[in-house]
């Protein structure tokens, strides 16, 4: 995204796509919502970096991420238990929330959410301490569960029984509905078959 492109959000059809690491761009006010398409995450590599890049090789202690399989909670801690009471040990979780959210907060702050309700959508797998989610999903069942999402198959089969039932209600027969519709014949004999007594759903 370029400055230069900034006439062009007046285009009510553009859905302007931003990066993570993009900075000074203040455009984006006046938009409703800003969804998140991944996650922003660091390796241990950069936490060594951030904490131990003044330390003599001698005195270096060795971190990793490790990711919960559930939750999907993404910890920073010292890789040998041995190093459990040193200050990196309780340093390492700030380090990577630092790194990871303040990354993303910087991004989702271009729609203003913190001075008019926005509308935001994460998909991190971090948490900022004093910004908790509203609600959190670990698979996409229950994503479109809570939202009432259909799925693709679901969303196919109700508009194929829909197309079904115009024809019906017009008179067409079977073969007709088929050519109609360019559903095959049997797709329009199941559909046919379910009156909207049945619950309408195919």
């Amino acid at each position: 995204w370029k400055s230069k492109d900034v006439a062009m959000l007046k285009d009510p059809d553009l859905i302007p796509i931003i990066h993570y690491g993009i900075s000074g761009l203040n455009c984006f006010s006046e938009f409703d919502c800003c969804y998140c398409l991944n996650s922003y995450n660091v390796n241990a590599a950069v936490l060594d970096e951030i904490l131990q890049d003044l330390l003599a090789p001698e005195f270096h202690v060795p971190l990793e991420i490790r990711t919960d399989m559930v939750t999907r909670r993404r910890t920073a801690t010292v890789m040998h238990p041995r190093d459990a009471e040193v200050d990196l040990a309780r340093l390492a979780q700030g380090a990577l929330r630092q790194q990871e959210m303040g990354t993303v907060i910087q991004a989702i702050g271009r729609v203003r959410p913190f001075t008019h309700p926005r509308e935001v959508i994460l998909m991190q797998l971090g948490e900022h301490p004093q910004l908790p989610y509203d609600r959190e999903f670990i698979s996409l069942a229950s994503f479109r569960s809570f939202f009432q999402l259909e799925t693709r198959r679901s969303h196919n089969a109700q508009s194929s029984w829909l197309r079904v039932q115009d024809g019906r209600s017009r008179g067409l027969s079977q073969s007709q509905v088929a050519t109609d519709t360019n559903l095959s014949l049997s797709t329009v004999k199941r559909c046919w078959a379910i009156t909207p007594s049945e619950g309408s759903q195919p």
